[in-house]
């Protein structure tokens, strides 16, 4: 079993797209699993390993990642439309809508990333 960290830098406030979002992940994935696979193998199968690793990238890979952004968006999106729309009713000001989104924007960070974190477990211990 092959373990390993995967890093993506993604703004949902200013870039916020499904299709992208889930791509930019798959990519991430299938890099990693290309790279821990040809560490293994040492280069030897290199052709059939990057034929092996695209298509895991766009079979099972893309299912995967489909899979926790559902859950992710399911447990975030009522949680920021409601803290947006309390937290913007008091004061429409752009410094406090700023200083609002900014908070908003790490708190809302840092609980996705353990969600997400969580997801990937269960997801892959399930496979």
């Amino acid at each position: 079993m092959a373990k390993f960290n995967v890093v993506v830098e993604y703004d949902f406030f200013e870039e916020y797209n499904q299709d992208s979002f889930e791509e930019l992940v798959a990519d991430k994935i299938a890099d990693q699993i290309t790279k821990d696979i040809s560490f293994q193998s040492a280069g030897a199968y290199r052709t059939h390993i990057e034929k092996v690793s695209k298509e895991a990238k766009n079979e099972v890979v893309k299912q995967v990642v489909a899979l926790i952004s559902e859950e992710v968006l399911a447990k975030f999106e009522p949680k920021l439309e409601a803290k947006l729309n309390r937290d913007l009713h008091k004061d429409f000001e752009t410094k406090m809508y700023e200083r609002m989104a900014t908070k908003i924007k790490k708190e809302l960070l840092s609980e996705i990333k353990a969600v997400a974190k969580s997801e990937v477990k269960n997801t892959y211990r399930n496979l």
